[in-house]
């Protein structure tokens, strides 16, 4: 059986998913949303800075629009 998230959480990555927003992937990775532009998007590493996540220059998923990224398996944290 395929593993996949809730409709209702998929739904608030819809209302809430922005630069800056904690992601996680269905196979558990994990990742910061950054607008690219023109409605497309980059799922950045994180760096641990001690108290707040911040994103790393590396580019770990990039997806041409929101739904592109839910289909994927990515979801707000």
């Amino acid at each position: 059986m395929e593993r996949t998230w809730s409709e209702e959480l998929k739904n608030t990555t819809r209302e809430i998913a922005g630069t800056g927003c904690m992601l996680q992937s269905i196979d558990g990775k994990s990742g910061i949303y950054v607008s690219a532009g023109n409605g497309s998007i980059e799922i950045h590493g994180i760096e641990d800075s001690g108290w707040m996540p911040l994103p790393t220059e590396e580019v770990i998923a990039t997806f041409s629009n929101l739904e592109a990224m839910i289909e994927a398996g990515w979801v707000v944290d």
